[in-house]
């Protein structure tokens, strides 16, 4: 019945689970329907079923005798304003560059109430996202944010976009403010502050820790927070394009190259001549050179009074900006969006903020290789027999898994090992030899399915088909 109300909003109607907002688009009633019973069961039907919710907090408390009466005593300790969130159980994971990611795992009743706080404060600030952002929202994921980067034909510049230690580094204060720019309602600010003010435990050392900025990685209300000040971001950007659009109007990057077009027209009346006078070998010569020329002449040629345009595509602290200009143009604006993030009080990460040149470099997003299609000299069509060349295309963009990558990740988990001749080779991992044979062939196939499944849409695809020899799913 809640979800039901989520997702109609009614500004008008004053009822139990539905929201009211008033003539600023402010939320009025956030907090009575996090709070109430109902809501609170909906976020327990949500998470109860998900392995993660096993997972103890720092109270050691799962779900384990959870019943009505909790429902109604947490639904009145919140209304009360006396529920405390627990501090979160920090542990760290390896990440894929031999570093630690802190990882922080919460009370698995706050996640009830953090799940109750994402379905209203979502139902609200849902709609009034960006097209441009892709991370952890409804019906949006990676493949959805590689798919609006394949439409950018003819990008000559991109901008790898990522911010340093971004969850730990977000400031409360800056979070509050852009919450009250959407919700009207002192008694969910408290309950905010409560909540990221809990601080974290070290798991190996039982320290607590105060929390005096960034919210938990792992915890199911930050992707929100996240994408809300993040969202600032994404104004900055849509601001600039819009600006941008207005002052190129109808113009477009590229014109068609005045020589490519004279040389056309000569080539033209040649062949004319040619049918009409006969074959004059001078004739024929000149045609060779003629269309030799225009194989090495550029068809379309710079704008020059084209002034700048950009693509933009977010997912979580990553994003992509494709630049149809200068080298230049793309360092300005890398300059623009580090001082936007000073005020929002973030770092961009140098290291890892790169400008790219489509053509000759690849931009990697989200575990994929970016580059624009091109290729050096001529190409020939497919007919066998008359085998005609024809103009390589430029304005496309190559999509490509990053193969090497994979294989190394397969030789460090043990699947597969090289050869002194540097040929891969099949391995046997031992701890599966108890397996039952019908187990056994599910998780090798589980972890092929899983590489075609992501990479489905690339344009290498056909290279997973040597991993079927390695994997046993031949």
């Amino acid at each position: 019945m809640i979800k039901k109300n989520m997702k109609n909003l009614n500004q008008n109607q004053n009822l139990q689970g539905v929201t009211i907002f008033d003539s600023n688009n402010r939320c009025l009633n956030a907090f009575d329907i996090i709070v109430s019973e109902e809501c609170l069961r909906a976020a327990y039907q949500d998470l109860k079923s998900k392995p993660g919710m096993m997972v103890e907090g720092t109270d050691n408390i799962t779900l384990d005798g959870i019943n009505e009466e909790w429902f109604e005593k947490t639904s009145f300790e919140l209304n009360r304003e006396q529920y405390q969130f627990k501090p979160v159980r920090k542990v760290y994971i390896p990440k894929a560059n031999g570093k630690m990611r802190p990882l922080g795992i919460s009370s698995p009743r706050d996640r009830i109430i953090q799940q109750a706080m994402k379905l209203v404060m979502e139902s609200v600030l849902e709609p009034r996202f960006s097209e441009l952002s892709h991370g952890f929202r409804p019906k949006r994921g990676c493949h959805s944010a590689l798919k609006e980067i394949r439409q950018w034909k003819g990008v000559a510049w991109f901008i790898e976009g990522d911010i340093k230690s971004f969850f730990d580094k977000i400031n409360h204060n800056n979070l509050e403010n852009l919450l009250n720019n959407h919700f009207k309602d002192a008694r969910l600010i408290h309950l905010y502050w409560k909540l990221v003010k809990a601080g974290y435990v070290e798991w190996n050392t039982k320290k607590f820790v105060p929390s005096d900025m960034g919210v938990p990685q792992g915890g199911i209300i930050s992707p929100l927070l996240s994408n809300l000040i993040l969202h600032e971001l994404v104004k900055f950007i849509e601001d600039r394009i819009k600006s941008l659009e207005i002052a190129n109007g109808n113009n477009l990057p590229y014109i068609r190259n005045p020589v490519y077009h004279n040389l056309e027209s000569k080539i033209h009346r040649l062949n004319k001549k040619i049918l009409t006078k006969g074959n004059d070998p001078l004739d024929k010569l000149k045609l060779k050179l003629l269309l030799k020329e225009r194989r090495m002449t550029k068809s379309t040629i710079p704008d020059p009074d084209f002034k700048l345009r950009i693509k933009y595509v977010r997912y979580a602290d990553d994003w992509l900006i494709g630049v149809w200009g200068t080298r230049k143009d793309a360092e300005s604006l890398k300059l623009e969006i580090r001082e936007l993030l000073k005020e929002l009080k973030l770092e961009l990460s140098e290291e890892k903020t790169l400008i790219t040149n489509a053509r000759k470099e690849r931009a990697k997003f989200l575990g994929t290789y970016i580059k624009k299609l091109w290729v050096k000299g001529n190409l020939f069509t497919k007919n066998t027999k008359a085998r005609l060349r024809k103009r390589s295309p430029g304005g496309n963009l190559w999509m490509t898994a990053p193969i090497l990558d994979i294989k190394k990740k397969l030789e460090k988990e043990g699947f597969i090992w090289v050869d002194k001749k540097g040929r891969l080779k099949a391995k046997a991992i031992t701890k599966f030899i108890t397996l039952p044979l019908w187990d056994l062939v599910i998780r090798y196939r589980t972890i092929y399915r899983g590489y075609i499944n992501y990479y489905s849409f690339v344009d290498n695809i056909y290279l997973f088909n040597k991993f079927t020899e390695y994997l046993w799913v031949a």
